[in-house]
């Protein structure tokens, strides 16, 4: 079934306050700000250790690292810091824009929004595990919430590709949109054990992540189970 997907709303201001804009000061030892940057949003004590820990790894990636599995992972780990992001299993915009094309107006390019110095991904979209993908602005993200209500051709796709997934698509759209954020996807922050759901494990913050896929996961692999035992009559 693919790989484990989350979908984080995000706005561009987010990424440089939360993320780009602390980097330097880390790479000098300076945690000052964000402390100050976490404690301003509330976040608990526990996963402010977690952020400083991974910013302060964050901040000596060398430049010629990959984007998609440094800066823009990261990125993803950190916004479940501080807000709700979304699971699915298997299913993401980047791979639904490889046989639908029509979802690539949607998709915003990495280059059009990254800050000087941090190199944009070689290919679009997700490659591997514990990675970023495409990014669609809060422009984007309103535009494809408005073609779903408006455009018959949008709404097949969507619901075509994503099936059961489509709920927590929607929701994370409409989350993103509600507070004019975008949407960043990545594999891999959450990794769901869809047998035994206590033993899901996260790098960021798992109380901030939507259940609702992973249920869906649970459900899908018990049905497959099933159906395996009762191909091989157990």
């Amino acid at each position: 079934m693919g790989y484990d997907i989350t979908f984080h709303p995000i706005s561009e201001e987010q990424m440089d306050a939360w993320y780009f804009s602390l980097l330097d000061g880390l790479a000098k030892g300076d945690t000052s700000r964000l402390e100050a940057v976490a404690e301003e949003a509330g976040m608990d004590p526990f996963y402010i250790n977690k952020y400083r820990d991974l910013m302060k790894y964050a901040a000596g990636t060398p430049p010629s690292e990959r984007f998609e599995t440094t800066h823009g992972f990261y990125m993803a780990v950190v916004q479940g810091f501080f807000r709700k992001h979304y699971y699915v299993r298997g299913t993401a915009v980047s791979f639904m824009a490889e046989e639908y094309p029509l979802m690539e107006r949607y998709i915003t390019p990495w280059k059009d929004i990254l800050p000087e110095g941090i190199l944009p991904p070689a290919q679009r979209g997700i490659v591997e595990n514990y990675s970023a993908g495409v990014y669609l602005s809060a422009e984007h993200v309103k535009e494809l919430l408005s073609d779903y209500e408006g455009n018959k051709e949008i709404r097949e796709a969507v619901d075509d590709y994503f099936m059961e997934n489509g709920t927590v698509l929607l929701k994370a759209l409409r989350d993103a949109a509600e507070n004019w954020a975008g949407l960043l996807e990545a594999t891999d922050v959450v990794e769901v054990e869809p047998l035994d759901l206590k033993k899901t494990t996260s790098y960021s913050d798992l109380n901030q992540c939507d259940q609702e896929g992973a249920f869906l996961y649970q459900k899908v692999a018990r049905a497959q189970i099933s159906e395996f035992m009762k191909s091989k009559k157990f």
